[in-house]
């Protein structure tokens, strides 16, 4: 008996180190009142390329190659979809049902650097307003070699934007939804400017009730962490996302 509530102190001990250290680590987080622009310049951004010399960088790969690996693999004549150390093709593209969308590629210019980004996505279905097709993976050209700059999942969507953005859609759980805003660089690297959630919490009665959250230095990730966030209302949660006009490309079926 002694022994086991011993073990059951040590444990509770451990459970109390672990959150003070959660709590540290997000009181350390430094959110700092300053414009999307100012943080352009001295900010790195999260998704970045490595525009070093790497000898071991595979420079042969082409968007062609990459085409055709995910034909194969999508039309089941291969499931290999890692082409490379920094190039894969997005899981969900292997076992995607087709009887209600298909994967395709096209290519366009996303930041008006002159260089074409090569786009894998699923068209949107005629008849269906809700539907209206998303993008998985996107690549770009930078150095004379392919990078590849996002991925998508199930329940997680890039869209292409007019105003040379992206916007990401994500939700890791029934309680939340998260649009996330990025510019993408003509260097290729991609940095967050805002971020609006929608959360359900429980009140002090144990009520859910619907929270908007903002932030334009945290992405979706510090979503379950809400008091970092800016509250706001629904109707300038919509103002917020309604800048952001989707253009949806068409694409070539495998």
């Amino acid at each position: 008996m002694k022994r086991t509530l011993l073990t059951i102190a040590f444990l509770c001990l451990l459970l109390l180190s672990a959150c003070e250290k959660e709590e540290q680590n997000i009181s350390s987080i430094n959110i700092s009142p300053v414009s999307f622009e100012e943080r352009l310049l001295v900010e790195s951004p999260k998704y970045s390329v490595d525009h070093s010399d790497n000898d071991e960088a595979d420079n042969s790969i082409s968007y062609e190659d990459i085409i055709d690996a995910a034909s194969t693999m999508y039309n089941g004549l291969s499931d290999k979809r890692i082409i490379s150390d920094d190039i894969e093709i997005s899981s969900e593209c292997q076992g995607m049902n087709r009887d209600y969308q298909e994967l395709g590629y096209a290519t366009t210019d996303i930041n008006g650097d002159g260089i074409d980004e090569l786009i894998f996505g699923v068209n949107a279905v005629p008849g269906n307003s809700d539907w209206k097709g998303y993008v998985y993976d996107i690549y770009t050209m930078v150095d004379n070699r392919v990078v590849q700059l996002a991925d998508g999942a199930a329940r997680n969507h890039w869209f292409i934007c007019s105003n040379n953005m992206l916007a990401y859609e994500i939700s890791s759980d029934g309680f939340s939804i998260g649009w996330e805003y990025w510019a993408m660089s003509k260097d290729g690297d991609m940095m967050l400017k805002e971020t609006v959630i929608k959360q359900i919490v429980l009140d002090e009665n144990q009520k859910s009730k619907t929270l908007w959250l903002y932030s334009d230095q945290l992405d979706y990730t510090y979503h379950n962490n809400y008091e970092l966030f800016d509250i706001i209302t629904e109707e300038k949660a919509s103002e917020i996302k309604e800048k952001y006009e989707y253009v949806y490309l068409e694409f070539t079926p495998f």
